[in-house]
């Protein structure tokens, strides 16, 4: 949430030519992070119908967490340079 409210703050310097082409890219990103916030509670809910296999599979899934999150760091830089 942090990065979308600093993501406006820079729309709002920017010019009238550039803003529009900002706000497109903001209302992409948006869709994006409900998409995935929306898959992530899905699997939370299957974890609670498998008990036997949920310590292995936490594990993993946390890596694959952390990847995400340097992905969208790097989609955000490369925005703002855009």
């Amino acid at each position: 949430m942090m990065t979308i409210l600093k993501m406006v703050m820079m729309i709002m310097t920017m010019t009238t030519t550039t803003t529009l082409t900002m706000t497109m890219m903001m209302i992409m990103m948006i869709m994006m992070m409900m998409r995935r916030r929306r898959r992530r509670r899905r699997r939370r809910r299957r974890r609670r119908r498998r008990r036997r296999r949920r310590r292995r599979r936490r594990r993993r899934r946390r890596r694959r967490r952390r990847r995400r999150r340097r992905r969208r760091r790097t989609t955000t830089t490369t925005m703002m340079i855009r």
